[in-house]
């Protein structure tokens, strides 16, 4: 039956999608879905470290080939708390490869998205007596041994999206899930901005929380500030797998509102979506006699200083702040109470960009979470309910293509004897 119902879905929804983060992007005037980047500039200015490869990469990106790769090397340390006191390194690598099948003169409004990834080392997630990871990037990929184990190389996207009009687009493939969580403060998949769970995506959407998985779905665009989004997808990981083995194992369907505009002078944007998930198989620790689960959330964000002249709507899909300013951003997500360990969740903060006199790239954040656990759900005894946590990043831009983060965390952990974890990191964010 479920694999009835997405082959259906599947069919309506003709061809399909670059992901969420492509809702952003609109068929430019001349031919091409994508604008090409100017990967030239001297080492500071350029936003690739490698640059332009004597002018190869922009003739590849005027044929249609746009590719990169980001290498995230980290460190973390337990300083008081947590389980033990440990400290741990490691890694990832990210490859993103982009086929305008409309600049190719192919397909009118075709893209092809394409992100892989490798990870290294171990984290200190294990050791801080929280559920909830300290290092988001260093969780994904999902493997059957995700604590203890490098991964060389795992496909977590693979898609494709058509652009109908400036108006429609459909969509489908492999998905990485924590790409699609837009907030202009408080996203970044654990890399850009916040590292904790928390607070760059948020705990409780709908248990199981799988980070790649399959979707097809279409966008409606009225106009540049309003985007409304459907989708169905499969519930159960499928990180180094194809995910189709999965189509039996849950599906979920969902629907999501963008709104940007100005209020005065300054951007905002918020969000809301609705999710039901079904046919699930949730785990034996989970006491829930039901197969189906609920979630709604919502998040915002707002600009209330700048520096520099403000623009509506923002691309708010790369995971970093967009101006020179200050802003705040708060995010609400409930879910079922009966299947969704952590039922329900609060985030609030500040960020801000180029604060700093000679430091225009520099980007911060300061973010508090709050997460409620339906302790009766989960076999594990000597945990209390309510949980929260802070966290302050501060992105020391090098150069445009070279940043360093600096972290730190602040956890009220499940287990009663461990309070007030305290983890403290650094980052490098390298784009080559």
């Amino acid at each position: 039956m479920i694999t009835k119902v997405l082959t259906l879905s599947l069919s309506i929804l003709l061809c399909a999608s670059a992901a969420y983060a492509q809702d952003e992007k609109t068929p430019a005037k001349e031919p091409g879905i994508l604008p090409i980047p100017d990967y030239k500039g001297d080492f500071v200015e350029r936003v690739y470290l490698t640059g332009d490869w004597g002018g190869s990469r922009t003739d590849l990106a005027k044929l249609g080939i746009q590719t990169s790769i980001q290498f995230v090397p980290y460190i973390q340390s337990i300083v008081n708390g947590g389980l033990e006191k440990k400290t741990k390194n490691g890694g990832k690598a990210y490859y993103y490869a982009y086929v305008d099948l409309e600049r190719m003169g192919l397909i009118p409004g075709g893209l092809l998205s394409l992100k892989a990834e490798s990870r290294y080392g171990r984290t200190v997630n294990r050791y801080t007596g929280s559920f909830i990871p300290v290092n988001t990037a260093g969780l994904v990929p999902v493997t059957n041994n995700n604590l203890n184990e490098d991964l060389p190389i795992s496909i977590s996207a693979l898609n494709y999206t058509h652009f109908v009009n400036e108006n429609f687009l459909v969509y489908f493939g492999k998905y990485d899930f924590l790409s699609a969580n837009f907030n202009e403060f408080s996203s970044g998949s654990g890399i850009s901005q916040f590292m904790n769970y928390n607070l760059s995506v948020g705990a409780s959407v709908f248990y199981p929380n799988p980070y790649s998985l399959l979707a097809a779905g279409f966008a409606v665009v009225p106009n540049e500030n309003l985007k409304i989004v459907n989708f169905i997808l499969t519930t159960k990981d499928s990180s180094t797998t194809s995910g189709f083995d999965n189509l039996d194992d849950g599906l979920a369907w969902a629907t999501e509102i963008y709104y940007q505009s100005k209020l005065g002078t300054m951007p905002y944007g918020a969000m809301g979506g609705v999710l039901y998930s079904f046919d699930n198989q949730f785990p034996r620790f989970m006491k829930s006699p039901k197969n189906d689960t609920w979630s709604l959330y919502f998040n915002g964000w707002n600009y209330f200083y700048l520096m520099e002249e403000a623009k509506a709507p923002l691309n708010i899909t790369q995971g970093n702040q967009n101006l020179k300013g200050l802003g705040v951003f708060w995010k609400l997500q409930f879910s079922d109470k009966t299947t969704n360990p952590l039922y329900f969740y609060a985030s609030a903060g500040i960020g801000g960009k180029g604060l700093i006199p000679s430091r225009g790239n520099d980007t911060f954040g300061i973010g508090y979470f709050y997460n409620k656990m339906n302790t009766n759900l989960v076999n594990i005894t000597g945990i209390t309910n309510a949980k929260q946590g802070a966290e302050a990043y501060y992105n020391i831009a090098f150069t445009n293509s070279i940043t360093l983060k600096l972290d730190a965390q602040i956890l009220d952990t499940p287990t009663t004897n461990n309070h007030n974890t305290v983890v403290i990191g650094a980052q490098f964010i390298v784009k080559l």
